[in-house]
């Protein structure tokens, strides 16, 4: 793809990058949740089997050492590099998608401290003024 930029992100990220473009209300025009969908289920990669995932009550079932395996098997499913080659638009996409989901979390005073905000605003090069991440309020 012609002007394009790379990004590198871990595959963790990238999972709530997904997440956060398949979520309601980001979007504005049609053309915004086009792009957005098209990023989540066509132009990003995969993310690598998930099958051995536990579920909370699989997880109290484990012994210690079990559970510490499971736990660096989880650490390094999450800690793969993954290089995005990103569209301008679809950066805008992935922007747009973060900045509206801080926006929620700052208006309900629900944000916390979270590696994957790090790693997207350093990724992306976001904006950290608050007024423009809460649409200017």
């Amino acid at each position: 793809m012609p002007n394009t930029k790379d990004i590198v992100v871990t595959q963790q990220t990238l999972n709530i990058i997904k997440q956060l473009l398949n979520a309601k209300g980001w979007p504005e025009t049609l053309s915004e949740a086009y792009i957005g969908g098209k990023l989540a289920t066509k132009y990003l990669p995969e993310l690598d089997d998930l099958s051995w995932v536990k579920t909370g009550a699989e997880l109290e079932k484990l012994t210690p050492a079990e559970l510490t395996e499971y736990r660096k098997r989880d650490e390094e499913w999450g800690a793969k590099s993954i290089t995005l080659s990103l569209a301008p638009n679809q950066v805008n996409a992935i922007t747009k998608a973060f900045k509206f989901f801080v926006a929620e979390l700052l208006k309900n005073k629900q944000l916390g401290a979270a590696p994957f905000i790090m790693e997207i605003v350093d990724a992306f090069d976001i904006d950290l003024d608050e007024k423009a991440l809460s649409g200017g309020e």
